[in-house]
């Protein structure tokens, strides 16, 4: 009878052998520190991924969770630390002005847009105020009905501030006497320090430069928490 060659480290047999006992231990076994590299990770036939206590998912910088076609479905920030970015948050406000002429708020003839008189806004007056459950986001923007609806003489400044009305607070100054629709630049809301704080106050405020008999328009459509 002849003998079978020994076996080595590069025998086929022995590596495909020890490839096998990897693969059944993988199946009964916790694995640690894995690495998927080119061609991903698929699951099917009603697997899934189940985190136990204490375990965590982490996206990169820009990491994005897609559905089947590759759109985003959520997104961490672009920059690294900066949290969400992916979806935005609107949130709501209400009215706070009172226009001294026997309403909180009015609107303004046909336009439908709710106004203030620039008699009654000579000093800086609140318009709207909200309130933001928790900021995840770095970045806020808001949209509102903003500029003079009547009159010629005077010119409202619109601010908003985040975590109370202090100038290290305001987020945002547009003046304008061109009525319509404003949306404002994405603001960076990081120096204010926010993160992960619960029921953060914000508010919308408006003040005349002179007083006079125009009107101002102030209707608030939504304050946007935002990303990169």
């Amino acid at each position: 009878m002849v003998a079978s060659p020994s076996a080595t480290p590069d025998d086929p047999w022995e590596r495909l052998a020890r490839l096998e006992q990897i693969v059944a231990a993988l199946a009964n076994k916790t694995g640690h520190s894995m690495v998927v590299s080119s061609g991903g990770l698929t699951i099917t036939n009603g697997g899934g991924i189940t985190i136990g206590p204490g375990g965590s998912i982490q996206l990169p910088a820009g990491g994005t969770i897609d559905d089947a076609i590759g759109d985003i479905l959520f997104s961490a920030d672009s920059l690294t630390g900066q949290r969400l970015s992916t979806p935005f948050l609107a949130i709501p406000a209400s009215p706070r002005w009172d226009g001294n002429d026997g309403a909180a708020f009015r609107t303004g003839g046909s336009t439908g847009d709710y106004v203030i008189q620039a008699a009654h806004c000579t000093t800086e007056t609140t318009l709207w105020v909200g309130t933001i459950p928790q900021v995840v986001h770095p970045e806020a923007f808001y949209a509102a009905i903003v500029g003079r609806v009547t009159g010629s003489t005077s010119t409202p400044t619109y601010r908003l501030y985040l975590n109370g009305t202090a100038p290290s607070n305001l987020v945002d100054t547009h003046a304008t006497t061109v009525y319509g629709n404003y949306g404002s630049p994405q603001q960076n809301i990081v120096p204010l320090s926010v993160y992960g704080a619960q029921s953060v106050p914000f508010s919308l405020t408006i003040q005349a430069d002179v007083t006079s008999s125009d009107y101002f328009a102030c209707t608030f459509k939504v304050l946007a928490m935002c990303g990169n």
